[in-house]
């Protein structure tokens, strides 16, 4: 473990949406070595281009290091590893790593790293390398910008981004060297952000004041949105054999309803906080495909646009109860993707000019109980699953592959804040790790082409902390 302890705050504006200030902010990156001395690097930085509320960026070794239950992993590929043991589709290649100890996987993820690994191949400590020296830092730091497309638009501002991707690399570097963690981290877009914009940009979950108290208090009960008839039809279902597809009474030891095909392609949501959208379109698009035999990309756009007079609030958040109950106001009509692009803002609502929506007619749905991971595998037998996890920032902002196995310490079950899909479960032969198989919407340069694996037994991020499920009748 390395012993330098890094400390960087930063208290500035965001980068989107743009708008025009004549503020000059200062931030300080403090840097304690060994032998406990410490430099710091001032500046006053424009924030001409810059709009967000202050923050402050706190990163010790400890808070990222300490408390984490994974025992020491190896990354060895497994040639004799089976289908239904796990990692044969898009997960195979646990062991597709740099020296260092960094996945590659996508292409401009890859392009970066090899060019990371040609600046560092003849450093002995490839750490201490970056963390000191500045021209290394600039060179990656150009070809980063190169690869991902970046124009700044001032000196300042190329400064301050500069600062982050190196920030964000250390960790990146330190999270890979950790032998107690079950997943690798890499460079990938969100390189260059702040903490705030990822948030803002890429989670945003909204859960009813109701379902927070009760979440907070681990309370067992399901949502006051729910009916009573909801909740009990759903118990009964989880105790029969499911439909077409499902395995309620006897559950496999693996499933994954991509191979199976029910699951569309992995979208992206790009700078537009509508997490909440992407997820519950994907839960539809598996009942879809479920009762009518086609596979169909739903437009989550339509919910980001239509549906904040039940509850949400576009690119700034939203739930799953609150979309369904907006499209059931429309006879459970549902537009096509094609029909209602992804703009990353909120829109005109199109619904009354489309022609021949695809209707499901009354959406039921009901919660998981709270917490229960064998109710939430019976869920997932049945069909893809909309669930909200805690979305602990440094993790998943970096995660490239393998399982997230963290504490509820280190990743609190109860602080919900990011929509995603359960598609499945599985077991880790390399790792002896069960997990579950889960769909997210950064695009498919983020995780293992799109998706994340998340430890499964411990409710590891909150996984089965808010959980819904959907049918028809």
């Amino acid at each position: 473990m390395f012993m330098t302890t890094l400390k960087f705050i930063a208290i500035f504006l965001l980068v989107a949406p743009r708008a025009t200030s004549s503020n000059l902010t200062e931030y300080h990156y403090e840097q304690e070595n060994d032998n406990n001395n410490v430099t710091v690097d001032s500046t006053l930085v424009n924030t001409q281009n810059f709009t967000l509320p202050a923050f402050e960026y706190h990163q010790h070794e400890s808070d990222y290091i300490e408390n984490l239950t994974q025992p020491t992993a190896t990354f060895e590929h497994n040639n004799n590893t089976t289908a239904e043991e796990e990692d044969t589709n898009h997960h195979a290649d646990d062991a597709q790593e740099t020296k260092d100890g960094i996945h590659q996987r996508g292409g401009r993820r890859e392009r970066v790293h090899d060019f990371i690994d040609k600046q560092l191949e003849r450093s002995p400590d490839k750490f201490a390398e970056f963390r000191d020296n500045d021209e290394t830092v600039d060179n990656i730091f150009s070809s980063y910008q190169e690869i991902f497309e970046r124009n700044y638009e001032s000196t300042q501002e190329k400064r301050l981004r500069r600062s982050l991707f190196k920030k964000h690399l250390m960790n990146i570097i330190k999270t890979n060297n950790n032998s107690n963690l079950a997943h690798k981290a890499s460079i990938n877009a969100f390189s260059d952000m702040t903490v705030e914009e990822f948030n803002a940009q890429k989670k945003s979950l909204k859960i009813p004041k109701n379902s927070k108290r009760r979440l907070d208090n681990n309370d067992d009960n399901d949502d006051d949105r729910l009916s009573r008839s909801s909740r009990e039809d759903t118990r009964n279902r989880y105790r029969k054999t499911a439909g077409r597809h499902g395995h309620a009474r006897h559950t496999s030891p693996s499933l994954d309803w991509v191979s199976l095909g029910r699951v569309t392609s992995v979208k992206d949501q790009l700078q537009c906080g509508d997490c909440y959208a992407f997820a519950t379109m994907a839960v539809l698009e598996g009942l879809w495909m479920n009762t009518a035999g086609n596979l169909v990309d739903f437009s989550p756009q339509e919910l980001t646009n239509c549906s904040s007079a039940y509850g949400n609030s576009g690119c700034n958040g939203g739930f799953f109860t609150a979309s369904i109950d907006y499209l059931n106001s429309n006879n459970g009509s549902v537009s096509l993707w094609s029909d209602h692009n992804d703009t990353s803002v909120v829109g005109t609502c199109l619904m009354s000019t489309m022609t021949t929506p695809y209707q499901f007619g009354t959406i039921q749905y009901a919660q998981v109980s709270v917490g229960d991971e064998a109710q939430l595998l019976k869920a997932v037998n049945q069909g893809p699953v909309w669930i909200g996890i805690n979305a602990d920032t440094f993790t998943f902002m970096y995660y490239s592959s393998g399982v997230i196995n963290l504490n509820s310490s280190a990743c609190s079950p109860n602080s919900i804040d990011h929509a995603v899909t359960l598609v499945g479960y599985g077991n880790n032969p390399v790792t002896g790790l069960d997990y579950w198989k889960i769909k997210n919407s950064w695009s498919t340069e983020w995780g293992e082409d799109g998706y994340v694996r998340i430890a499964r037994g411990k409710n590891v991020c909150g996984v089965a902390s808010y959980a819904f499920t959907a049918t028809v009748s």
